[in-house]
């Protein structure tokens, strides 16, 4: 399909809903080479672990995370999106492709788009979230192979980073002789 044709396309459907004011079908149109700034990210559930990245590194400000106290989502207002790629560039686990369509339905929507759900894990002393789920049975799919106590890899995953600093403190605190309360 040429180019030229292709913008045409694009442009029929949009001055279609600009006339009529609905859309009577799902609309998603494949994005000319040329047309820069419109696509959509595709998540890959089952590689992602909901690490949030891409909502740090999207530039258009389109995706957000949301924690609840036992979910991680992220979520996507389609309209903001730039198709810049950046959250794709960026993924660790390669589990989000832009594909370079127009969705002319999700664009229009109010609500945003659930993209990624996932479970938390809280430290177990604070509170805070520390990861999800799926992302600290990787690490221990990683390290359980390493020279390292047991009890250090059963920890992994079960305080945050400034607790277990204020636990290997007081450890260290109490070798030494020291009362710690």
């Amino acid at each position: 399909m040429a180019i030229s044709h292709k913008i045409e396309e694009f442009r029929k459907a949009l001055l279609e809903f600009a006339k009529r004011g609905t859309i009577t079908s799902k609309v998603v149109i494949e994005v000319p080479e040329l047309l820069y700034g419109f696509g959509k990210p595709i998540y890959d559930s089952e590689k992602c672990y909901g690490c949030a990245a891409c909502t740090i590194q999207c530039l258009g400000g389109a995706l957000r995370l949301i924690e609840t106290q036992d979910r991680r989502r992220i979520y996507m207002d389609y309209w903001r999106c730039i198709a810049c790629e950046e959250c794709a560039i960026k993924c660790p686990k390669e589990a989000i492709k832009v594909e370079r369509v127009f969705d002319l339905s999700s664009f229009l929507s109010d609500e945003p788009l659930l993209l990624i759900d996932v479970e938390l894990k809280r430290c177990m002393m604070c509170g805070r979230s520390i990861s999800s789920i799926k992302q600290i049975d990787e690490v221990h799919g990683l390290i359980k192979h390493l020279p390292l106590p047991k009890t250090h890899i059963d920890r992994i995953g079960l305080l945050c980073e400034d607790c277990r600093k204020v636990v290997a403190a007081k450890s260290l605190l109490r070798s030494r002789g020291a009362k710690v309360g």
